[in-house]
């Protein structure tokens, strides 16, 4: 019907007059309310009590806390749930940042005198089993799902600078102190100079059958706790998981007549995988 009259050449006009925000704050007193120091100091009060806070400081006699509300929205101002920070876990994190800026400070020493080769070491799981919260059933379909864990294979590999990742180890298995002294002792063959392993402090790394290798050509530097992102390594594993699962369903549509047929195609699969060139 008013398009029609509008076509006619009429026009709708409205008597009623929007009232919107009555000014009983002046700029400046908008710009104390609106303050980002005051917004903070008043985080824990309720909007009512803000209210009687300003009547009180400006020495308005009536005030409503819808008012303050609209003066917040005109800025942009909303009510948001705040991030809650705990003492204890402030003072880690302090405690922490600190430590790796003292380990920072130490390894790029040990760069810029060039004595000694630093090689990466850390290990990644990739697991075979999944355990989806969903699946797609029929509606009279009844699915049981194992909490048993299937198998996994573990890699373990050691990142240079000079030569890349140039020692790997794949294994059917979780590793243990055997399996990783192992590790260590083909990669202190195949390094020729003064080496400095850096590593976390997993107990594996520091087990006696581990620690006999170590020496004065052959040294370690563990990292602080939670700072795996100072350990270059970490991006490659990355890497290497998001080719993985490329085709990791792949293994739905194979027919294996045994679990360890899928491990040694699983295995096959990330050989492959390590070996590009494009991937590293």
């Amino acid at each position: 019907m008013i398009k029609r009259w509008r076509r006619r050449g009429f026009q709708v006009v409205s008597h009623l007059k929007r009232r919107g925000v009555r000014k009983l704050l002046t700029e400046n007193q908008l710009a104390f309310v609106r303050n980002p120091k005051i917004l903070k100091e008043w985080s824990h009060l309720s909007l009512f009590q803000r209210t009687q806070l300003v009547k009180e400081k400006f020495g308005i006699p009536k005030m409503d806390p819808s008012t303050l509300r609209s003066y917040y929205l005109q800025a942009k101002i909303r009510y948001r749930k705040p991030q809650i920070s705990y003492a204890y876990k402030e003072k880690n994190l302090r405690e922490i940042g600190d430590k790796q800026q003292q380990f920072s400070k130490e390894l790029t020493t040990v760069m810029m005198n060039g004595t000694h080769e630093i090689v990466y070491i850390d290990e990644t799981t990739f697991h075979l089993w999944q355990q989806p919260g969903r699946c797609w059933l029929k509606r009279d379909m009844a699915l049981t799902i194992p909490t048993t864990r299937g198998h996994s294979i573990t890699l373990i590999g050691a990142l240079s600078e000079e030569r890349g990742l140039f020692h790997y180890e794949l294994i059917s298995a979780t590793n243990t102190g055997t399996t990783f002294a192992m590790f260590i002792a083909k990669l202190k063959q195949k390094c020729r100079r003064p080496t400095k392993l850096v590593m976390d402090n997993l107990s594996v790394h520091k087990s006696r059958s581990v620690m006999q290798y170590y020496d004065d050509k052959f040294q370690v530097m563990f990292l602080p706790t939670y700072s795996s992102v100072l350990n270059p390594i970490e991006r490659v594993w990355n890497l290497i998981k998001q080719e993985w699962r490329k085709t990791q369903h792949l293994h739905a549509l194979m027919d294996f007549d045994e679990e360890r047929q899928r491990t040694q195609y699983s295995l096959a699969r990330l050989r492959e995988i390590i070996g590009k060139q494009s991937v590293l």
